[in-house]
């Protein structure tokens, strides 16, 4: 996995590729963390993301979470691809991912 935070003049994109599992959920939350804490628009980047685990899943629940008690809010751009949505589904999460739309 590898995972990038770029800041514009607008927005914080957090870009996520390869496969996102357990291993990875330490660096994934403190650059998540680091995003909202710009208090831009976040947009989460998947498009080069081959697979997600429950793990990286919930952290992305949970970002989201913190956001909209704040206002706020994530959103996936571009959208996500079908085995991407394939987990959230899988994991009952297909309205959270409705809901970043």
């Amino acid at each position: 996995m590898e995972i990038s935070l770029e800041q514009g003049d607008a927005t914080a994109t957090v870009r996520i590729t390869g496969d996102v599992s357990i291993d990875h959920a330490s660096d994934l939350r403190q650059l998540l963390l680091q995003a909202v804490a710009s208090d831009q628009p976040l947009l989460i980047n998947l498009e080069q993301t081959t697979s997600v685990d429950v793990t990286a899943l919930q952290i992305l629940c949970s970002v989201q979470h913190g956001l909209s008690a704040n206002g706020r809010a994530l959103a996936f751009h571009p959208a996500v691809s079908a085995p991407i949505a394939a987990a959230f589904a899988g994991a009952g999460l297909d309205s959270f991912l409705a809901a970043t739309k």
